[in-house]
């Protein structure tokens, strides 16, 4: 009994969180313009998709945010964990060297705009990089310390 009482509310929460995907996912193979009514199966919309430059575009910018700042993250982050295990042992380091990966995003992303604002620094692809490189940096250290 209890066993279902666990199962009863997850299985309504992922409902809830993947029925909107699936629905999504079903639709987009539609041939009808209306999400509304189904009026057959076509992959029209991924041709239309694939020729998109504007839509190319963001794809290849966001590869080069995964690429880079997963390169990034992966050495600064080990860098950072061996030296604060190594040599230092002050447990307000370790704090601020996690302290964006236990901040919540939003409080993440307002200080990266304060800083980037004070510094003159222009808003584009190399902020978006340097703002996902801070975030991944202090995951990996926590995971590779």
């Amino acid at each position: 009994m209890a066993r279902r009482a666990v199962l009863v509310p997850l299985g309504v929460t992922l409902a809830f969180l993947y029925l909107p995907i699936a629905v999504l996912v079903v639709m987009s193979f539609n041939a009808s313009g209306s999400p509304y009514s189904w009026s057959g199966f076509t992959l029209d919309w991924y041709a239309a998709l694939a020729g998109d430059r504007e839509i190319l575009g963001g794809l290849a910018n966001t590869l080069v945010v995964a690429v880079g700042a997963t390169a990034f993250s992966v050495v600064l982050g080990t860098l950072l964990a061996i030296g604060l295990d190594r040599y230092v042992r002050v447990a307000l380091l370790d704090a601020l060297a996690l302290g964006p990966a236990v901040a919540p995003d939003i409080v993440v992303a307002i200080g990266l705009l304060v800083f980037y604002a004070t510094v003159g620094l222009t808003l584009g692809l190399h902020s978006v990089l340097l703002a996902h490189v801070a975030f991944g940096t202090a995951l990996v250290a926590a995971v590779v310390k």
